[in-house]
């Protein structure tokens, strides 16, 4: 039987081990500065408080703060000041648990969509976060990246894995699904050609994605010379699209030898496990972008790779520059590794330095 392997990366940040050079801050009238306000996460006590691997956190239509553990296999939510409200989700393979969630969504109408590539399956929970149903099925992997679009429905990755004549072919997914393992819209398609046989390597092209209440999508390739994001409409048609010239920006000795954190999913006789591991890193360069997002007022959020003070460009809803918005208070260079989220309903980061307990924390635009 064959087996097949898929290699995810873990969390971009995770990617950029070690202490980057402070970055400048640049003082220009289009400078959105944020800063942390609230904190959820405490190092014991309430264990609805103490996290043991933040994945992903987002702020949702709801104004609530939802949290992925992958470690604890759930989805926590929080109030705007910070208090626990419910949970969803848990260890295990009954309806509603997870064995590995690497990944959610939060939808239009206040649910969440949580991936667990271990059950080959996309589990979808109302807006109190009780368990409704999922979508199974998919084969070799559930769709990854997930981010909530229009009316319920969530955009992701998706790759697949066909043979014709010997030869492999690895097709990564852009898509919207909303209530089957098939797409109901694609958006783009890449295909790689690669070498059939037994220990395959499920792993094309990284892209970055997001989606927004009125159907608009954002994809944009994760390439350490290429700057261009691709904007789409509920239909699927093209919007817009932004190129702008891009140097590469080199990563230091420190970074490089700290490795990159990667997920490998192994799937032999339709059997499945996962392990999350330290690999080589052999990419020189940062990516020009590291994320996508749409943020308040619609606008687009594009995360800028390299430099140690989280960096966005921000653009208006027809692709027009509107200036940058900077965290010089996550700063990297004084400790700490965080990842970032924007959403329409708020900004969030959680600190993944293994040296200290996890953390998550909302951010708001300086006075």
């Amino acid at each position: 039987m064959r087996r097949i392997a898929i290699v995810i990366p873990a969390c971009l940040v995770l990617a950029c081990g070690g202490s980057a050079p402070p970055s400048e801050v640049p003082q220009v009238p289009d400078t959105l500065f944020l800063d942390p306000v609230d904190t959820v996460g405490v190092e014991s006590g309430d264990s609805n408080y103490v996290f043991a691997m933040i994945w992903q956190a987002r702020i949702d239509a709801l104004g609530r703060l939802l949290v992925l553990d992958n470690q604890v296999c759930n989805v926590r939510a929080y109030s705007a000041d910070g208090t626990w409200l419910a949970t969803a989700g848990g260890r295990g393979s009954g309806p509603g648990e997870l064995q590995f969630p690497i990944g959610m969504a939060s939808l239009s109408d206040g649910g969440i969509a949580i991936v667990d590539p271990l059950s080959g399956s996309v589990a979808l929970y109302d807006s109190g976060l009780v368990y409704e149903r999922s979508l199974t099925g998919f084969f070799p992997a559930p769709p990854m990246r997930l981010a909530g679009a229009d009316s319920g429905s969530f955009v992701a990755l998706q790759p697949t894995y066909s043979e014709d004549g010997g030869t492999g072919v690895i097709r990564t997914v852009c898509g919207r699904w909303r209530d089957s393992t098939d797409p109901e819209l694609v958006f783009q398609s890449t295909d790689l050609p690669v070498e059939s046989g037994e220990g395959l390597r499920l792993q094309g092209p990284e892209y970055v994605l997001d989606g927004s209440p009125d159907g608009r999508v954002a994809i944009a390739l994760s390439s350490p010379d290429l700057y261009r994001i691709e904007c789409f409409g509920r239909d699927g048609l093209a919007l817009f699209t932004i190129e702008e010239d891009w140097e590469p920006v080199a990563k230091t000795e420190e970074e490089l030898a700290a490795g990159m954190s990667a997920v490998a999913i192994s799937i032999e006789n339709g059997n499945a496990s996962a392990e999350t591991r330290t690999v080589e890193d052999t990419e020189p360069y940062h990516v020009a972008i590291s994320d996508v997002f749409f943020g308040p007022d619609g606008e687009l959020w594009v995360r800028i790779g390299g430099g140690s003070i989280p960096t966005f460009r921000r653009y208006d809803r027809e692709g027009t520059p509107l200036g940058v918005a900077l965290i010089p208070a996550l700063d990297s260079s004084s400790g700490g590794s965080w990842d970032v989220s924007v959403s329409p309903y708020g900004v969030a980061a959680w600190d993944m330095d293994p040296e200290a307990y996890p953390s998550v924390v909302r951010l708001v635009a300086r006075n």
